[in-house]
């Protein structure tokens, strides 16, 4: 073990099998592990941002679903009639361990930007507009048996 790391810093090791480029190999193979963590990572974040969530507010929830693509969220049931079965987020994309889109303000009528952090069971959304910014959380709603 001890002569191989002696030999990988050499400029001229040669293996009948592998050949001289051994660190070529290499720096393959983590870009490879690298793709796939962060493939693996995206994946996460999908899912982790998908499902149903309780506003906290008139009684609402909230369905993110994926179609084509491309990731939305509608009101599924509210203390609001008017609410129920339209688009409240849009134009989701994802940024690494964040999300980012528009939701709509229905006191206000207004698509806003917003910013959502998921974890395991919540979702921080910074709402933006101009200057100001709002954070609220939704919570994810569980499965009934």
């Amino acid at each position: 073990m001890v002569k191989v790391l002696l030999i990988w810093d050499s400029e001229d090791f040669s293996h009948p099998m592998i050949g001289n480029n051994i660190k070529g190999a290499f720096k393959i193979g983590v870009l490879i592990i690298a793709f796939l963590v962060t493939g693996i990572n995206e994946v996460v974040a999908q899912q982790r941002i998908t499902g149903q969530w309780d506003t906290g507010r008139v009684h609402s929830v909230v369905k993110i679903y994926q179609v084509q693509g491309e990731y939305y969220g509608k009101v599924i049931t509210s203390g609001r009639e008017e609410a129920i079965g339209k688009l409240a987020l849009k134009d989701l994309s994802s940024q690494g361990n964040s999300w980012s889109g528009k939701i709509y303000v229905f006191k206000r009528q207004k698509w806003f930007d917003v910013t959502i952090e998921p974890t395991e069971s919540t979702l921080m959304l910074t709402i933006s507009s101009g200057m100001f910014q709002r954070q609220i959380q939704w919570t994810k709603v569980s499965a009934k048996p």
